[in-house]
Parts: structure tokens; C-alpha cells; sequence
């Protein structure tokens, strides 16, 4: 049986908490409506530091590696330094983030990935920030991306399910999900999980992208 929840420490900042937080060891890190970034003590509550940036960002942030990966609904993605938030670099979309990024790994080079209002899926390179390979879909991008070894899968506005090769962003395949996709897939044994807004559960190979499965409303 599982012990009860206690309840650790209490926070209360000024202005609407906009982001769910990243958890990393002992620190956590959120965003805030008026624009700032913050990261405390996981355990204590205490304020390790705060950035003012002054876009709002509703985009859960990303640890990894030592740094936080944050986009905002002005379009800005940017990179601090877990320990210090420090800016480390920036990259500038032309539309708002409303997903958390994702990070990847390939030959070594350490990746970073998301998509925008802008259309663009973006992969970066998560220690420079330089652009390594853009996909515009056809519509916003709400949700995170998925990896699947040398695979992203993600979904968007358009309606579609796509598979694109890590390596270069070329699209592998594309499948119709029925409406628009706004959340993030999920990856389990070469098959992937994304819900529509129609309703529907759709299971889909990450291989071939052959529909294994759907279930919910008959129609959309």
C-alpha cells in the first residue's frame, strides 16, 4: 500500500504559474504568466533563481543535460543553464510554442526538438542552437515530438500523423487521423499512441506507419 502524499513545501509567486514543471534532481522549473522563468529547491521551495524574459511561455520546459530548453508564445526558444539560468542561446520561430521540446540523440550529436505556430517541426542542435534540419507541415504544431531510434513522430493541426527520419527531417510517411492532432504522441514497441481532437485513439506502427488499431466516436 502506498504511504499518503505529504505535502513538501509551498510556493506562491506573484502571477499565474503558466507551464507544468521539468523535475531534475533536486531542482524544478517553471513559467510564469508575466514572462519569468523560475527553478527552486525541489524539496525546500527556496528560489535558486529567476529569469524576466517577459514572454509568457505555457510550454513545459525541458531539462536535460545540465540545461533548461524553454519556448514562449512569442516564438522565442531558448536555452539556460540549469544551475545559474544563465542564457546560453536563443533561436527565434515566427509563431508560438505551446509544446515542450524533445530531446534526441544522433551519432553522438546531442538534438532538441519542436514544433510552432509557424508550421515548422525544428530540430536544433541542443549545445549551439543551430539549426540542423526544418519540416513545415500544413498547419500549427501544438504537441511535442516522439522518438523512436532514427524516427520523429508527431502530429498537428493538419490532421496528419507523421514519421520523419531524425537524421535529415525527411518525411517517411504520413497517415490521416480523421481531425486535428494537438497533443503529443507517445512510443511504446515500435508502436506509436496519439489521440485526436475528434476523439479517437490511434495506434500506428512507427515502422510503416501501418493503423494497427483505433477506438472511440465512429465518426468525427
Amino acid at each position: 500500500m502506498m504511504p499518503p502524499l505529504s505535502k513538501t513545501s509551498t510556493f506562491q509567486p506573484s502571477v499565474e504559474i503558466m507551464s507544468a514543471s521539468a523535475v531534475s534532481g533536486d531542482k524544478k522549473v517553471f513559467s510564469c504568466q508575466d514572462g519569468s522563468h523560475w527553478c527552486l529547491e525541489r524539496d525546500s521551495g527556496r528560489q535558486v533563481w529567476r529569469v524576466a524574459i517577459g514572454n509568457a511561455a505555457e510550454a513545459p520546459p525541458l531539462i536535460h543535460g545540465g540545461k533548461v530548453y524553454i519556448g514562449d508564445s512569442d516564438g522565442l526558444f531558448q536555452c539556460l543553464d540549469l544551475a545559474s539560468g544563465a542564457a546560453v542561446w536563443r533561436f527565434e520561430t515566427e509563431g508560438k510554442i505551446a509544446g515542450g521540446a524533445t530531446p534526441a540523440r544522433l551519432g553522438g550529436r546531442e538534438l532538441v526538438l519542436f514544433g510552432s505556430y509557424d508550421r515548422f517541426l525544428r530540430c536544433l542542435d541542443a549545445g549551439t542552437g543551430a539549426l540542423v534540419w526544418a519540416y513545415e507541415a500544413r498547419n500549427y504544431i501544438n504537441g511535442s515530438p516522439a522518438i523512436d531510434g532514427d524516427r520523429v513522430v508527431f502530429g498537428g493541426c493538419d490532421g496528419k500523423l507523421r514519421i520523419l527520419s531524425l537524421e535529415n527531417g525527411r518525411e517517411l510517411f504520413a497517415l490521416e487521423a480523421g481531425s486535428y492532432v494537438p497533443a503529443s504522441p507517445a512510443i511504446a514497441r515500435r508502436t506509436a499512441y496519439a489521440a485526436s481532437y475528434g476523439g479517437r485513439l490511434l495506434a500506428f506502427s512507427t515502422a510503416t506507419a501501418r493503423l494497427l488499431w483505433s477506438a472511440g466516436p465512429r465518426s468525427e
